[in-house]
């Protein structure tokens, strides 16, 4: 049974190292992931965030994207530096 002050999600997880943290659909999925992904990295866990996107990214002119497996990032700060493989 599971206490009432204990996250049953936290719970299965304890003794997990890697963890990915993915949404799916919509663009703002991942963002609800963040406070999960964030909890995790304070106890000590490796987090990965990833989104599975339905738009049609390969539309983009090749200009737009950051690598050749990168699309371009949302409005808001970016790196200072693009990087191509």
């Amino acid at each position: 049974m599971t206490a009432l002050h204990t996250n049953p999600l936290f719970a299965r997880l304890a003794n997990v190292e890697r963890i990915l943290v993915a949404g799916a659909g919509g663009g703002f999925d991942v963002y609800s992931g963040l406070p999960i992904a964030l909890s995790l990295l304070h106890q000590g866990k490796e987090v990965h965030l990833a989104n599975l996107s339905f738009s049609a990214l390969a539309g983009l002119p090749s200009q737009d994207w950051v690598a050749r497996t990168w699309p371009p990032s949302p409005p808001g700060p970016r790196r200072t530096s693009r990087t191509r493989n």
